[in-house]
């Protein structure tokens, strides 16, 4: 298992993400290129719309996903794609109730080229969580929080 720690602004989490598993989340589009670069991928202009609907609603998602595009020298529209991903059938949810707090997942049944990436993410706000995710995900499988994790 890769054990990641991210601090700072959304852009420097997202940046050093990207730069610490450029290779992993290469790796994870090259595993997904059915989806990339398929026909069940979405056009140029969904893409876009969905990114400026992102931007306004949640702007440190994108400055997040921003910094990871940069880091891993990707272009932003891969990353965005990866985070919106269509969720397949078969995929597992769950929630635990563990000392620490708790724990709510969504386990990727489907990916193959998934590595166990833990990672242990402050945020500039003073929010810390610890999660376990995809490389190049910032829509974490798997979250433990502090406080309230929404």
């Amino acid at each position: 298992m890769i054990f990641l720690t991210l601090q700072g602004t959304p852009y420097e989490i997202g940046f050093h993400h990207g730069r610490e598993l450029k290779y992993l989340i290469h790796n994870v589009i090259r595993q997904r290129g059915w989806y990339f670069y398929g026909t069940e991928c979405p056009s140029r202009e969904t893409i876009k719309s969905a990114g400026d609907k992102l931007k306004s609603a949640f702007p440190e998602m994108m400055e997040e996903m921003r910094g990871i595009a940069d880091g891993a020298d990707m272009p932003l529209d891969d990353i965005l794609l990866l985070n919106l991903r269509p969720l397949k059938e078969g995929c597992s949810n769950l929630a635990l109730l563990c000392e620490e707090g708790p724990m709510l997942g969504h386990v990727d049944d489907n990916i193959e080229c998934m590595a166990d990436i833990a990672f242990r993410v402050r945020y500039a706000s003073g929010l810390e969580t610890k999660c376990i995710a995809i490389a190049g995900s910032i829509g974490y499988e798997l979250q433990l929080c502090e406080s309230d994790c929404t």
